[in-house]
């Protein structure tokens, strides 16, 4: 579904062209990452803690597939950028 999401935004311009796969695994990875231990029942966070951690992972999602794409790359992408 990321993966979708990411060449849409892609095609629409929306998003910088980079290689959707890989840019959604990593999305993914970074998103259950950050929400592993601060999110967890055990935590001892306050609502308004999980709000703002939140938060900041949506602004690292966005800034990851909207930022500007690198003049040049020195990994060639494993698939076409965008379908």
């Amino acid at each position: 579904m990321f993966e979708r999401i990411i060449r849409q935004g892609i095609k629409s311009g929306a998003f910088a062209r980079q290689d959707a796969a890989v840019i959604a695994a990593c999305l993914v990875g970074a998103c259950f990452e950050g929400l592993v231990g601060p999110l967890s029942p055990e935590s001892v966070t306050s609502e308004g803690e999980r709000s703002v951690l939140v938060e900041a992972i949506i602004g690292f999602a966005l800034r990851a597939v909207v930022g500007p794409a690198p003049a040049a790359s020195p990994v060639a992408p494993r698939r076409e950028l965008a379908h």
